[in-house]
């Protein structure tokens, strides 16, 4: 869960700074704004790697260290390519569109924690400079 107190702290520039710090990609079109996450952050964020064939195929893939079917690692890699993973500034929340599985849980709520430790981080050196 993402510290509102903390992110109180920041106005909207400062914020999508340290999400963009996050590996994140900045969007604004008329009022909206977003932060949006790559493909490579996702497959991060749950320990996911893979190598492919010069076909594009999976030759191996692991979650967390551990060797998984390449069946499962396709499953994997095409749920986390048609997921958009993004924070809104308009109600300062992460969203996940194209979601129809559990890995999105795993994926905002590592966002959140590392947004958390990014804001407590920059916290720290602005108080003790």
């Amino acid at each position: 869960m993402l510290n509102k107190e903390l992110m109180s702290l920041y106005d909207d520039n400062r914020l999508a700074m340290l999400l963009c710090s996050m590996e994140g990609n900045a969007w604004k079109k008329n009022n909206m704004r977003r932060v949006y996450y790559s493909l490579d952050k996702l497959c991060n964020l749950i320990g996911f790697e893979f190598s492919t064939y010069k076909t594009g195929n999976i030759s191996c893939a692991y979650i967390d260290g551990e060797k998984i079917s390449n069946t499962r690692a396709k499953d994997i890699y095409y749920t986390l390519l048609n997921m958009k993973i993004y924070f809104d500034f308009t109600d300062y929340e992460f969203h996940c569109k194209n979601n129809n599985s559990n890995l999105s849980e795993v994926i905002l709520s590592g966002l959140e924690e590392e947004l958390n430790q990014k804001m407590e981080e920059y916290k720290t050196a602005v108080t003790s400079s």
